[in-house]
């Protein structure tokens, strides 16, 4: 019986973009996806909300997120959780931003909106 563990090399692990000012690299299982993300000040992550519970972890740098009105600064050192289905923005602030972020049961790309300004 096949285990599916795999390690992921440093050549596999590559960024690619995310949309423009932003990369990102992924590894992915069916329940759950972690992420690499590289963001350049001023960049940001439209309005959107997705199926996955999220938790992004800021290594560098400092993110802004809109959620539902309400602004949270998470700065390097610091974490944020967001529930299933809540809407938010992000954006990088003065600096570029290094973040990991977690996520349930993934889509595809969770932070692409799909319709119009929303993702899903």
């Amino acid at each position: 019986m096949e285990n599916n563990v795999r390690v992921y090399t440093v050549g596999e692990l590559t960024l690619r973009e995310a949309l423009p000012g932003a990369k990102y690299w992924s590894v992915r299982l069916p329940r759950v996806m972690l992420t690499r993300f590289r963001v350049e000040p001023q960049v940001t992550f439209q309005t959107h909300k997705h199926e996955s519970e999220q938790i992004t972890y800021v290594m560098e740098g400092t993110l802004e997120f809109d959620v539902e009105g309400e602004v949270f600064l998470v700065r390097a050192g610091e974490a944020i959780r967001l529930p299933s289905m809540v809407r938010h923005a992000v954006r990088a602030l003065a600096e570029r931003v290094e973040a990991l972020d977690a996520w349930s049961s993934p889509s595809e790309e969770p932070w692409v909106p799909q319709d119009g300004n929303e993702g899903v």
